[in-house]
């Protein structure tokens, strides 16, 4: 499988919230999804991660809205997820396909629901669905819609009045700092014995990794931000120094969305990215999509948002959800 040209080239969903077909034809690069409130944008966004991350979806609520999805890639892949319903689970299972059982209990009419999944290329050529999901590189960010977890997890983190975001930012510091040590062991190693790092710098990993300090920078333009292992700024013109817990809840999600992309470190990969922009200004929102893809120029990008300043340089990559639905 060739990760360099394993993007999405088309989506395909039957009864979207029971009755609606849906069909959207993809860029390798830039992909936005418009809609009104309630329209299924999420809900696309959501499924499609969700299938490609883990081969079905575990959200039985999230499954309930979508009958069957059809993923296609332009190296030739399909991934195709349907749901059945059966009256016992030791039913006659179809040559080429895996299933997963939500829950165990039955519906009114003493059925299981199963979903079914098949990941081919070719006509009638299969593969097992994780052999596919194992070369995908796929992130979802939909950070900014809440969800509870344990106060024993929050705990993992130093203080006792971090917010949700700090947590997910502190979790992708720890990501990122993973791959910081050991560049800097690389240049303090090319130091140490005389040689120079200006090869060094020019690698990849090197390279995304001061990128993350020039786009921040970019947008944070009333700040001074230090470079090291950790986000630390001064306002400019002050001299006390802040860190991202200090922030507007705005810049929290942009350091955070900045974060995630980095961490793929340029690889190819797939990012759905639901509202990123909620909480941001609008000249943010028009220089969000190609800053993003300076981090990662290698990044498909399939977005979901309502701000018409979101689209500024992309008219031609905007699909509303009206136009998609037959």
């Amino acid at each position: 499988m060739d990760n360099s040209s394993f993007y999405i080239s088309a989506i395909t969903i039957h009864d979207l919230f029971g009755n609606e077909q849906f069909h959207w034809e993809l860029f390798p690069d830039v992909n936005i999804l418009g809609g009104e409130n309630g329209s299924g944008k999420s809900t696309v966004l959501k499924a499609c991660h969700a299938l490609l991350k883990d081969g079905f979806i575990a959200d039985e609520k999230l499954a309930g809205l979508v009958g069957s999805i059809e993923i296609e890639f332009d190296n030739g892949w399909l991934l195709n997820w349907s749901k059945q319903k059966v009256d016992s689970i030791e039913f006659q299972r179809e040559k080429g396909f895996e299933y997963y059982l939500n829950s165990a209990s039955m519906d009114n009419d003493g059925c299981f629901s199963l979903q079914k999944v098949q990941a081919s290329i070719g006509e009638g050529v299969t593969y097992p669905v994780k052999d596919l999901i194992r070369q995908l590189k796929v992130s979802l960010i939909n950070s900014f819609e809440q969800r509870l977890f344990s106060q024993e997890k929050m705990q993992t983190v130093e203080g006792n009045d971090r917010t949700y975001l700090d947590y997910l930012i502190h979790e992708q510091i720890f990501k990122r700092n993973a791959t910081f040590t050991g560049i800097l062991e690389r240049i303090v190693s090319a130091l140490s014995e005389g040689g120079g790092i200006d090869n060094l710098l020019k690698e990849k990993d090197i390279r995304s990794f001061f990128a993350f300090y020039r786009v921040l920078e970019s947008f944070l333009e009333n700040y001074e931000v230090a470079t090291d292992n950790q986000i630390r700024l001064k306002k400019k013109g002050c001299d006390r120094e802040l860190s991202y817990e200090d922030l507007s809840m705005g810049e929290k999600q942009l350091i955070l969305l900045l974060l995630m992309v980095n961490n793929t470190v340029e690889e190819p990969c797939i990012f759905f990215m639901d509202e990123p922009d909620l909480g941001m200004h609008v000249v943010w929102k028009e220089i969000l999509i190609r800053k993003l893809r300076d981090l990662n120029p290698n990044m498909q990008i399939v977005l979901s948002t309502h701000a018409p300043s979101m689209i500024e340089g992309w008219q031609n990559r905007v699909k509303e959800m009206d136009q998609l639905i037959q």
